[in-house]
C-alpha cells in the first residue's frame, strides 16, 4: 500500500509542475468513448488545464474467460508543434505519461497491476464540438500483486507472469464544450 502512495504522489508532483499555470479562464471539458489495448472499450474524461495540457481519466470493466477485469487510467497530455484551428487552436500532436491500474480477478486469484504510460498521440476535430483521438506507446510495469483467495490449493495463470513491458494503443471519439 505504501508504494501506491509514492505512487500517487509522484504523480501528483510531476504534473503540478507544468499545470502551475492553468488557464482557469475557460477549461475545456470532453468525454469520450473509445476502444484500445489493454482497455478494449472504455469511457474517458479530460480536462483541458491550458492551451497546451490536458488531464484526464479513463475507465474500463469487462469480463473473459471466467475473470472480472476493471482498469483505471489518468493520463496527461502536453500538444507540441505548431497549433491549427481544427484542433482548438492547440497542435494536433501530443505526448502522454500516465498510470495505468489493471485489476484482474477469477475465483482464485486477485492480480494488481500498476503501470507507468509514455506515449505519442493526435487528436483532430470532425466538426464543432466532436472530435477524434489515436495515441499509442509502451506500457511499463511498476507493481505487481497477486492474492490466492482462500482455499485453492495451487493455481497457475499467465497473469502470474505479467508483462514488465507492452504496447498500448488507444482511438476514441470525444465530445468537448
Amino acid at each position: 500500500m505504501k508504494k501506491y502512495v509514492v505512487i500517487i504522489i509522484g504523480c501528483f508532483f510531476i504534473w503540478g509542475v507544468p499545470t502551475s499555470s492553468i488557464n482557469a479562464a475557460k477549461p475545456q471539458l470532453a468525454v469520450g468513448i473509445g476502444a484500445g489495448f489493454p482497455e478494449l472499450w472504455h469511457l474517458s474524461g479530460r480536462i483541458s488545464l491550458t492551451q497546451q495540457i490536458q488531464t484526464g481519466v479513463r475507465f474500463a470493466a469487462f469480463t473473459y474467460d471466467d475473470k472480472d477485469v476493471i482498469i483505471a487510467t489518468l493520463d496527461m497530455q502536453y500538444h507540441f508543434g505548431r497549433s491549427i484551428k481544427k484542433v482548438g487552436d492547440r497542435s494536433p500532436w501530443f505526448v502522454a505519461t500516465g498510470i495505468l491500474y489493471m485489476d484482474d480477478e477469477n475465483e482464485k486469484r486477485r492480480y494488481e497491476d500498476i503501470y507507468l504510460l509514455t506515449g505519442l498521440g493526435w487528436e483532430r476535430s470532425l466538426i464543432k464540438c466532436l472530435g477524434f483521438q489515436v495515441d499509442g506507446g509502451m506500457a511499463f510495469r511498476l507493481s505487481h500483486e497477486s492474492v490466492t483467495k482462500v482455499g485453492t490449493i495451487f493455481d497457475f495463470s499467465f497473469s502470474d507472469k505479467a508483462p514488465f513491458l507492452f504496447p498500448f494503443i488507444r482511438m476514441q471519439l470525444f465530445f468537448y464544450n
